[in-house]
């Protein structure tokens, strides 16, 4: 019975946030790299000359994502990164051990002159882990009163947690920030023991997909989780 739970996803290619539906799409090539640093720039516009300390941490990670996914794309042409789930697989047929880069997207429509509103890098790693490096959201718009992106960090959590059941990925793991933590403690068993670094484990990451599709299918739009990382 659990099995069949398990099988019965929810589409990858979008979610629900708290404005409208969010479109997930992965960077593909160096166009669209100079596109979103340009948005990215205007993410810095849209918090002014005194950012607090989660909008500057969210500046900063976008920042770093696009530069080390540029780095992996140019270094290694079609081996360093992959642009679709099905290009990933391939790549992990030719090579099991191939260590790759993905840089997803969260894409609107409905937001006058904003189109990104968050981006999330994560790698498959040579041993077949799951290394979830940035999650960041639109500081611009990520700490406003009931802010229409509410629940973007838990799309891209359940997004990579189904990239990583895929691929029968042993584990997801990553680093906490200070401000990030918080939000991580909701997911894990003992969040008392969460510190700098958050590992979920195959079961565990399973069940965090299916809980959050449970959420998501009893309400009209994801959950709001506060705060947003």
């Amino acid at each position: 019975m659990a099995k069949k739970t398990m099988e019965r996803r929810l589409p990858m290619d979008g979610f629900e946030v708290r404005g409208g539906r969010v479109q997930v799409v992965y960077a593909s090539g160096e166009p669209e790299l100079k596109a979103l640093k340009e948005e990215i720039g205007r993410w810095e516009g849209s918090i002014g000359n005194d950012p607090s300390p989660p909008q500057q941490d969210s500046l900063e990670l976008a920042r770093y994502a696009v530069r080390r996914w540029g780095e992996a794309y140019k270094q290694k042409p079609q081996k360093g990164t992959a642009h679709t789930m099905e290009r990933l697989k391939q790549m992990i047929v030719n090579n099991p051990r191939s260590d790759v880069r993905m840089l997803a997207l969260a894409q609107v429509g409905w937001l006058q002159g904003e189109k990104t509103v968050g981006v999330c890098m994560f790698r498959r790693t040579w041993c077949n882990n799951i290394a979830l490096e940035v999650v960041a959201a639109h500081p611009g718009l990520d700490e406003k009163k009931e802010s229409p992106i509410s629940g973007l960090g838990t799309g891209f959590l359940h997004h990579v947690s189904s990239v990583a059941e895929t691929i029968s990925a042993s584990a997801i793991w990553g680093e906490c920030t200070q401000n990030s933590a918080e939000f991580y403690k909701v997911f894990v068993d003992q969040p008392e023991h969460l510190k700098d670094l958050i590992i979920l484990p195959k079961e565990q990451y399973q069940e965090i997909r299916l809980s959050i599709e449970t959420i998501w299918k009893g309400r009209d739009t994801a959950p709001n989780d506060g705060r947003d990382i």
